[in-house]
């Protein structure tokens, strides 16, 4: 999470959800990223 220096209230917050498609020594992973914006000091 971040706030925007040049903006006041705006925030951002980014975050992903990881899944594991494949175990073991040649695991693999996969998933979306998402973001979060408030522009109106957390309100909403």
């Amino acid at each position: 999470m971040t706030a925007d220096p040049n903006h006041a209230g705006v925030a951002y917050q980014v975050w992903d959800r990881i899944d594991q498609i494949a175990s073991g020594p040649g695991a693999i992973y996969n998933g979306p990223a998402f973001i979060s914006t408030t522009r109106n000091h957390g309100r909403t």
